[in-house]
């Protein structure tokens, strides 16, 4: 497992590096690297399961940072840390996994390390599906969104890859469920994982577009989007704010 610690407190590096070492006690199956500005960790291009951010960079915004970690890593996991809970709100914005004030307290951060654990391995699991005469396994976290059309189903991945097979989009809701899925619209369930921003027209995606022209400032036309049904806007919007605060 590869985790990052983003903080220019060095002080915070040493503690979560102990926080971390003692949860996995006696494994050594994980590497922790430090980094005391964003930009470093973004020039690394490293792929981290978990990114620990402090949310107030020297000169940079942790938000920032995140946000773009998440447009190139969608399924990284970000745990923001900051001395000041009034940011907690911002963190919901690039689907913070947790938000832990400083000073981390050791019962607070096993108790959430442990769910985030879990998370990740949740989001390890896969689905078998009857594709053109063939069976193929899905990752589930690695699935975007699946829109129905009569009486199929596309399937599209965070690859921008994507699949179709016969089935009822209401079953698949319901398999779907336990893993961050949730109906959005008649045709269209979305893993709330990808989910950057929304309107109560439609949802942006972290998932850039083929053709993606940096020069275009607008989410909505350089981003997969999703529509939002008005019958399930008010659902959509409860459930993604209690996913966004891990309850």
């Amino acid at each position: 497992m590869n985790i990052a610690v983003c903080d220019d407190d060095f002080l915070i590096h040493k503690e979560l590096s102990e926080l971390i070492k003692k949860y996995f006690y006696p494994s050594k199956e994980y590497e922790i690297d430090n980094y005391a500005q964003g930009i470093s960790l973004i020039k690394s291009k490293k792929r981290y399961d978990i990114v620990f951010m402090d949310i107030e960079l020297h000169k940079e915004s942790g938000i920032d940072i995140a946000e773009r970690i998440k447009m190139t890593y969608p399924l990284t996991v970000i745990i923001f840390i900051s001395n000041y809970p009034k940011y907690v709100t911002q963190s919901y914005h690039v689907d913070a996994f947790q938000f832990l004030v400083k000073p981390i307290k050791a019962e607070i951060f096993n108790l959430e390390f442990e769910r985030c654990l879990k998370y990740i391995e949740k989001c390890s699991e896969v689905m078998l599906r009857r594709v053109d005469d063939t069976d193929i396994f899905f990752k589930k976290s690695e699935i975007v969104y699946i829109e129905s059309r009569k009486r199929v189903l596309y399937l599209y991945l965070h690859n921008n890859e994507t699949f179709h097979y016969y089935g009822k989009l209401a079953d698949e809701e319901k398999y779907l469920s336990d893993n961050g899925f949730v109906r959005c619209h008649k045709s269209f369930i979305i893993n709330l994982a990808y989910v950057r921003m929304y309107d109560n027209k439609d949802i942006v995606t972290y998932i850039k577009k083929r053709g993606y022209n940096s020069k275009i400032t607008s989410p909505k036309e350089n981003y997969i989007t999703v529509p939002i049904g008005a019958k399930y806007y008010n659902r959509f919007k409860e459930t993604i704010i209690k996913y966004a605060a891990g309850i």
